[in-house]
């Protein structure tokens, strides 16, 4: 592959490298002075002009107090033929870790049922299991 072009991951990367250092309150600037290059050039990165070599992406994990998979949620591994890039399934995967940590059996299936609901209130209703314990299999 030519490593002039970006893919697709270059970009998902970069607006990762984006949210990531928002959530973290710093500016391009900031980040570009830690990590030895100028805020345009953070800029490249963030719009996946211009690919982050693996030593600078594990400087900004170190930065940014995260770990190097955090560049990378959202992507579907298991395609080898195409990358896919999912933030919907990513984010029923994250409300579905925050819904099995709850205890309760009950609450944890009232929360299931009021998401429902609202799903299909809104016509986005899904038949795939949100978080399912074997608790909640009896």
């Amino acid at each position: 592959m030519n490593s002039k072009r970006t893919t697709q991951l270059d970009k998902h990367v970069g607006l990762r490298l984006r949210a990531l250092r928002e959530s973290c309150g710093f500016s391009q600037d900031e980040i570009g002075q830690e990590i030895g290059v100028s805020f345009q050039q953070l800029q490249k990165y963030e719009h996946g002009n211009n690919r982050i070599s693996a030593a600078r992406l594990f400087e900004l994990a170190q930065i940014l107090g995260v770990e190097i998979d955090a560049f990378f949620e959202g992507v579907d591994r298991t395609s080898t033929r195409k990358l896919r890039i999912s933030s919907r399934i990513k984010s029923r995967s994250d409300l579905a870790d925050l819904i099995a940590q709850i205890n309760d059996p009950l609450v944890r299936k009232r929360i299931v049922s009021l998401i429902r609901a609202l799903a299909a209130e809104r016509g986005e209703a899904t038949s795939a299991p949100l978080a399912r314990k074997k608790s909640d299999e009896r």
